[in-house]
């Protein structure tokens, strides 16, 4: 421990004693019972709406862009409440493409861990009508970045077969699927105000787009450009939020398209559509807390120095945040990176080489990075010096 900056040299038994402390920080049974908050991921931290499958599985229905003549697609939502400070958005796609051959011949290949870049932009406005062939509202917030998209998997003719084959082989739900499902996530800087808006995906393809593609090199391969094959995944219903209109939001130049809206060629609203909505998640941006706890540090003969370090981290409402990495630090000079569990505690130990003990009064310092959702933040924690 320190005390007005000294640190103390304390006997084993108080040793033994904050050692106990950490283990039981580290082991006593999960949060989300009476004695507190429910623990929460990156993945459902600051929820204010949900129209996504969970767990996502290999794949889901989807609306395609560049086989449905689509530019822009989207859906109107309905948040559990505004004034969203950096809200985060997550997008479920709907991957086809093959690195190789196609998924319509049975001739699909793909090396594992396969991708294709593609700028995908998404569109935030504000509110329209609820008349089918309305525009919506003003637009609030875009932003376009390139992710790297999965191909699907390659083709398994031994589980895929009859109607099924050339599809690939989802092992965890015994299934075969076409497409492959993959999110994509934005983070936006700013202030979302309204909780009632439209949100949409667009991107280019070969033939449509706001600056359609054209010719490419992968146009003549035999599977073709993997954002053709592209889609934007639906979803039946939101488990967090509402829809505010029961019509797609779509821009196509294909009167004939799923669910067209009556005007071609003009971002706006259709009629009903039974087909579910597009599969969109929102967050808000969640600020965390991380408690750094009193540690050890053994000084060893020629300088080696044992430190065993342990932190909590929590969302400012006290859930337990839990899979993410904290860094610990001693005078700049990292000594090991912990995995917060279901209770927020990362513990770890790591050896430190010619520090002199003066240092070791300065204490050490945890450090969460943030993740995109949830914010970043830094403790400070004291020392037990022993040797």
């Amino acid at each position: 421990m320190r005390t007005a900056g000294k640190a103390l040299r304390v006997p084993a038994t108080v040793v033994a004693t904050c050692a106990a402390v950490v283990a039981a920080l580290t082991l006593a049974p999960a949060s989300g019972s009476a004695a507190g908050p429910p623990p929460v991921t990156v993945n459902n931290a600051g929820v204010v709406y949900d129209n996504a499958p969970h767990p996502t599985p290999g794949n889901v229905a989807s609306e395609a862009f560049e086989a449905q003549s689509v530019s822009e697609f989207g859906s109107g939502i309905s948040m559990t409440h505004g004034n969203l400070t950096n809200p985060v958005v997550t997008v479920l796609m709907s991957s086809w493409g093959c690195e190789a051959g196609s998924w319509t011949n049975d001739s699909c290949v793909t090396t594992p861990g396969a991708t294709f870049a593609h700028d995908i932009t998404l569109n935030i406005y504000a509110a329209g009508s609820a008349t089918p062939g309305s525009p919506p509202g003003a637009l609030l917030m875009t932003q376009t970045k390139t992710f790297n998209i999965p191909f699907r998997p390659s083709k398994d003719d031994v589980h895929c077969t009859g109607d099924q084959l050339g599809e690939w082989y989802d092992a965890s739900s015994n299934t075969c699927f076409n497409g492959f499902a993959t999110s994509i996530r934005f983070a936006f800087t700013g202030h979302l105000t309204p909780a009632h808006v439209v949100m949409s995906v667009a991107y280019n393809t070969t033939h449509y787009g706001a600056a359609p593609i054209g010719p490419a090199a992968c146009t003549t391969s035999p599977g073709g450009c993997g954002y053709d094959s592209l889609n934007v995944a639906l979803n039946p219903a939101p488990t967090i939020g509402a829809f505010t209109v029961p019509g797609w939001y779509l821009n196509t130049s294909y009167a004939g398209a799923t669910c067209a809206p009556p005007a071609t060629n003009v971002f706006s609203l259709s009629a009903p559509c039974p087909f579910g909505q597009a599969a969109i998640s929102v967050q808000a941006a969640t600020n965390t807390v991380l408690k750094a706890y009193p540690s050890i540090a053994h000084i060893l003969p020629g300088l080696r120095i044992t430190l065993t370090l342990s932190a909590r981290l929590t969302t400012s409402a006290g859930n337990p945040v839990v899979g993410e990495p904290i860094v610990f630090t001693v005078a700049n000079h990292v000594v090991c990176v912990g995995i917060t569990n279901l209770n927020g505690v990362a513990a770890c130990g790591g050896l430190l080489f010619a520090v002199v003990k003066s240092v070791l009064t300065l204490g050490y310092t945890a450090r969460f990075a943030g993740d995109g959702v949830l914010n970043p933040s830094t403790a400070h924690g004291s020392l037990l010096v022993i040797g």
